[in-house]
C-alpha cells in the first residue's frame, strides 16, 4: 500500500508499531479485531441503574467539575469502577461535559487519562473545560501543533 502521510502521523504509527506485540495481547483490541473469543475472560460489567444511584448513601462521584444529570452521572461511576464502554450521543446531549467529569473524577483519584479523538475540536473542547475548571496544568497535549518537544 503507498500513501501519503503528514509527519505527524509518522510518531503516532511509530508508537503504535512499537506496542504492537501488547496491543495485540489485549483482549479488547483483539475482539475489535473479530477474536470475539477473547471477550469470555474478561469480567461481567454491570453499569450502575438510575435506581441504584439514587439508593446509594455517598455518591461513588465526589468530585463533579460540571453539572451533569443521571444518565451522565451512570456513565462517570461506571469509569470510576474501571468498566469500559462506549459513550454516544447526538450533539448537544453533554458528551464532552461527561468527557470532563470523568476526567475530572480519574485526577481526584490520582489516575491517568489518555483522551484520543479523531477530531481536534473535540480534544479543544475538553481542554477547555478542564482548563476553566484549574485542570488545564494537567493536561498534555501530546500531539498538538502547539507542542513542542
Amino acid at each position: 500500500v503507498l500513501g501519503r502521510f503528514p509527519l505527524l502521523k509518522l510518531r503516532l504509527y511509530e508508537d503504535l508499531t512499537a506496542q504492537e506485540v501488547r496491543a495485540l495481547s489485549h483482549p479488547l483490541i483483539a475482539a475489535l479485531a473479530g477474536q470475539t473469543d477473547t471477550l469470555t475472560d474478561l469480567p461481567p460489567v454491570s453499569v450502575p441503574s438510575l435506581a441504584d444511584l439514587e439508593r446509594d448513601d455517598a455518591s461513588e462521584s465526589q468530585y463533579l467539575l460540571l453539572d451533569a444529570d443521571p444518565a451522565q452521572e451512570r456513565a462517570i461511576v461506571s469509569a470510576a469502577r474501571g468498566q469500559s464502554f462506549v459513550l454516544q450521543g447526538p450533539p448537544g446531549t453533554g458528551k464532552t461535559q461527561t468527557i470532563a467529569n470523568i476526567i475530572g473524577e480519574c485526577a481526584a483519584a490520582g489516575k491517568s487519562v489518555l483522551l484520543v479523538s479523531g477530531r481536534m475540536a473535540s480534544l479543544d473542547a475538553v481542554h477547555s473545560r478542564l482548563q476553566d475548571k484549574g485542570l488545564g496544568d494537567l493536561c498534555l497535549l501530546a500531539h498538538s501543533l502547539k507542542t513542542s518537544k
